[in-house]
């Protein structure tokens, strides 16, 4: 009987992290290219763009890293900025 629940509890585990998979979280770094209202736009070196809010200490130019959930998914339109830190600005 031991044996038995351990072998479903195991199984219970197995089907849960097959059923929800953990969110994927990957860092990415971006320059500031725009700044309206309380909203920071970041374009990435792929293109993409991406915001956030607070401008209080943001400029057009300053690069910023942060670190981005995949939310499951392969496409990184629906991704979403879960920290932003200031790594610097960006001068030609």
């Amino acid at each position: 009987m031991k044996r038995m629940l351990v072998i479903t509890t195991i199984t219970f585990m197995i089907l849960a992290k097959i059923l929800k998979p953990e969110p994927e979280n990957y860092p990415e770094t971006g320059v500031v290219v725009e700044i309206h209202d309380d909203i920071v736009v970041v374009e990435t070196s792929t293109g993409n763009l991406f915001e956030f809010y607070g401008s209080e200490d943001w400029f057009v130019g300053d690069i910023v890293s942060m670190i981005m959930d995949s939310c499951g998914t392969a496409n990184v339109k629906d991704d979403v900025i879960i920290t932003v830190k200031y790594s610097g600005v960006w001068e030609n």
